[in-house]
């Protein structure tokens, strides 16, 4: 069986929308949430789903000082009692099969971790509209940016893929935790490369990480997930983001060059990526509202057309 670990922070609204499908899991038969020193009833809304779910063994563990979602993450798979560790946001909708499809995956491949694919959901779809609409991906660009090291989540895959990192609903072994660990550094800020720290190290210390395509969860939308967790403005994620992957790089920057066939330097590397962080929060948001606009712009001429016969 399998132990789920959702590390979370003053998301009660989120967990009400999407906490149903947790106890849902095949093959789940605990559920820790760990409680990062929130501050709102979240408690009370995991209670009140777990009470429908007798079956399913609910733990609520609560850090009574910031640990930050890596620390919280060390705390769940310690307290887990199973072999099989799911970690999953708490803002994520599962689909029933996850676990167990990513089981599946596991045993017969020997992959150290394994993920299904994750989608963004739009305020006015249901988790499986949304999931429906992405299909196998929306962009023909490849999975994987290396020289930045991040996953292209909307990328068009067909069946099972390797890559170096994929999304943060995974699941793994507890043996493999208690060898490599999360990184309790990633406590401040946003906490940015706190969910891929494990996966790179496992990735390279010669583990596969395996997405699959037979199975998805969906995010809930911006609108839907405005607070908690930890989020921060803009300029502090651009900081946060820039300080953690300098860190980042430093532990794994070699390894991984090695393994995915990068001849750029580590500090080539880092620069590169504060750059794209700069473009990616401050230049390329405008880039899609001007894109939108212009849509629009272009909806509103065919409509003012006339019409001939």
């Amino acid at each position: 069986m399998i132990t789920l670990i959702v590390p979370t922070r003053n998301r009660a609204h989120t967990l009400s929308l999407i906490g149903e499908s947790f106890y849902r899991l095949q093959l789940v038969d605990e559920i820790i949430f760990v409680d990062d020193e929130g501050s709102d009833n979240s408690a009370e809304v995991i209670g009140a789903i777990a009470a429908r779910h007798p079956q399913i063994a609910t733990k609520i563990l609560r850090n009574e000082r910031r640990l930050g979602a890596s620390g919280s993450r060390i705390k769940g798979y310690k307290a887990a009692k199973n072999d099989y560790i799911m970690y999953s946001d708490d803002d994520v909708y599962v689909q029933p099969n996850y676990a167990a499809v990513c089981l599946k995956k596991l045993r017969l491949t020997g992959a150290g971790i394994v993920s299904g694919r994750i989608v963004r959901m739009r305020v006015d779809q249901t988790p499986e509209q949304a999931i429906a609409a992405f299909g196998n991906g929306t962009s023909d660009k490849p999975p994987f940016r290396k020289l930045v090291c991040e996953t292209r989540g909307e990328a068009k895959t067909d069946g099972d893929v390797r890559l170096p990192l994929t999304g943060p609903v995974i699941l793994t072994t507890k043996a493999l935790l208690e060898e490599l660990s999360y990184d309790p550094f990633y406590s401040r800020g946003n906490g940015f490369r706190e969910e891929t720290d494990f996966q790179m190290h496992a990735f390279v210390t010669g583990r596969d990480i395996l997405m699959t395509n037979e199975t998805y969860c969906a995010e809930l939308s911006r609108i839907e997930s405005k607070v908690g967790g930890q989020r921060t403005p803009r300029l502090k994620t651009l900081y946060w983001s820039i300080y953690y992957n300098a860190y980042f790089f430093g532990k794994y920057w070699d390894r991984y060059a090695a393994r995915v066939g990068v001849t750029m330097s580590r500090r080539t590397a880092t620069a590169l990526f504060a750059l794209y962080q700069l473009y990616a929060l401050f230049i390329r948001p405008f880039g899609y509202k001007y894109q939108r606009w212009a849509a629009r712009q272009r909806e509103r001429r065919a409509a003012s057309r006339p019409a001939y016969q």
